[in-house]
């Protein structure tokens, strides 16, 4: 989770401490009906931009965020993944990621085959995506240096914190960076008021 706790701006002055998060999530609910784009429903977001849906045929979807996915670290569930239909068959949703930048959906019902029972005729199918809740987490979450993430504190900042803070303690893959705060205001320099102080 990004903690930032800004130093207080009267009586005592707290350090500053980020927290790099440790994995990213989007949560909405997904619906899907006739020929169109899904719907995607946010509940949670921490990609910073919005899941964009589009339509790839019948029982095909898909959802893009710039670079959200890259490294091979996401993690992809949908609820009511496999659903009973009455006596014809499964529906089954399969969930992968395609690329980098978009993750895919594949709808589909499972018949059984009466001429050949050792195997499973399947046919994609449109309108069987109903508010389910689809969960995409990575854990490759930035190639940022200390500095950057420094730098994205301060934009948290307003003027009076800025000139109050004591320290900020960066924590990032391992690494732990404590930043001068006096030493930072007096010459506006990362490396030269920056230590690492664990790795």
């Amino acid at each position: 989770m990004n903690q930032v706790h800004l130093p207080t701006i009267g009586g005592s002055i707290e350090a500053l401490n980020y927290d790099l998060i440790e994995n990213r999530q989007w949560i909405g609910a997904v619906n899907q009906a006739d020929i169109l784009a899904p719907v995607f429903t946010e509940i949670k977001n921490d990609f910073g931009s919005p899941l964009v849906p589009f339509y790839g045929g019948i029982g095909a979807y898909s959802g893009t965020i710039l670079g959200a996915f890259a490294g091979g670290k996401t993690d992809i569930r949908i609820s009511q993944d496999i659903k009973f239909n009455g006596t014809t068959g499964l529906n089954v949703i399969a969930t992968m990621v395609a690329n980098d930048d978009t993750i895919g959906i594949k709808v589909k019902h499972l018949l059984s085959n009466d001429q050949f029972p050792n195997e499973v005729l399947s046919e994609p199918l449109n309108n069987l995506l109903l508010g389910n809740i689809l969960t995409i987490t990575n854990w490759d979450v930035s190639t940022l240096t200390a500095e950057d993430e420094f730098n994205n504190i301060l934009n948290k900042m307003d003027a009076n914190q800025t000139s109050l803070f004591i320290k900020a303690v960066i924590r990032k893959n391992g690494v732990v960076t404590e930043v001068d705060g006096k030493a930072w205001r007096k010459t506006g320099v990362f490396a030269t008021s920056s230590k690492v102080i664990e790795s």
